[in-house]
C-alpha cells in the first residue's frame, strides 16, 4: 500500500513535515489493501448475440485491488451487473458489465471496476444472425 501526503498552509518545513509523518502514520495504522482478483482471471461468462460464439469470458486485464478501513474485509460482498443484448463483433477490452464491491453493513459502493471481454468474438453467419435476432426477442 502506497500513502501521499500533502500538508498545505503549515507555518514551516518542520511543522509541514512532522503534520505529514502524523497523517502517514494514521493512514498505515487505520486502513490495508487487499488484491481481490488477478489480472486476466475470468469472472463471468457473458452471453453473446450474432457471433461466431455464444459466449465470451469476462474478467479484468489488471489485478484489482481494494484499500479499507483495517479488519473490515469480512464485511466486502461483490456483485456484477452484466450488460444484457451484446451483439458481436466484440473486441477484447470492450466493456460487458462492471463490477461492484460493497460493504455489507452500510450497502455502499467501496470500489467499481469495468468487467471486460477477454477474448474477441466475430460475426457469426447470416444463419446465426437470424436465429440469435429471434432468440433474443424472447430473452429476458
Amino acid at each position: 500500500m502506497r500513502l501521499i501526503s500533502v500538508m498545505l498552509g503549515a507555518k514551516s518545513e518542520d511543522s509541514r513535515a512532522e503534520l505529514s509523518q502524523k497523517l502517514l502514520e494514521y493512514g498505515f495504522r487505520t486502513f490495508e489493501a487487499h488484491k481481490l482478483f488477478n489480472a486476466g482471471a475470468v469472472l463471468a461468462d457473458v452471453r453473446i448475440w450474432k457471433g461466431d460464439v455464444s459466449e465470451v469470458p469476462a474478467g479484468i486485464t489488471s489485478d484489482l485491488f481494494v484499500s479499507i478501513t483495517k479488519g473490515s474485509y469480512d464485511q466486502l460482498d461483490g456483485k456484477m451487473q452484466l450488460d444484457k443484448g451484446v451483439d458481436a463483433p466484440i473486441k477484447r477490452g470492450d466493456v460487458l458489465g462492471k463490477i461492484l464491491i460493497m460493504d455489507k453493513t452500510s450497502g455502499k459502493v467501496v470500489k467499481e471496476s469495468p468487467l471486460l471481454a477477454l477474448d474477441d468474438v466475430e460475426e457469426g453467419g447470416w444463419w446465426r444472425g437470424m436465429v440469435d435476432g429471434v432468440q433474443k426477442i424472447f430473452a429476458d
